[in-house]
């Protein structure tokens, strides 16, 4: 699996954009971070786009790094996990 994404550090208010590149066979692929998940779009075979529009935060939740981990999974249920940082001001 190999993803990108537009950028590294956010701020409230801010859209996010990627991309997720997989096998054939990966039926859905997952973006979680801090216990927040969300489907990414399939957008072809192997290939999932996602968009998030990063929430107001109260001023404690900025100034930190938090992990998005991106989990993809084919029909079977195995799974595979990207971790990827994020830092929010």
């Amino acid at each position: 699996m190999s993803y990108s994404i537009d950028r590294h550090v956010v701020h409230p208010g801010q859209s996010v954009a990627g991309s997720v590149r997989t096998s054939s066979n990966v039926a859905a692929v997952l973006v979680e971070i801090d216990g927040i998940e969300m489907g990414a779009n399939k957008v072809g075979e192997g290939h999932f786009a996602l968009r998030y529009t990063v929430p107001k935060l109260p001023f404690f939740l900025r100034g930190h790094s938090y992990t998005m981990m991106i989990i993809a999974r084919n029909a079977a249920g195995a799974s595979t996990t990207r971790a990827v940082p994020i830092y929010v001001r």
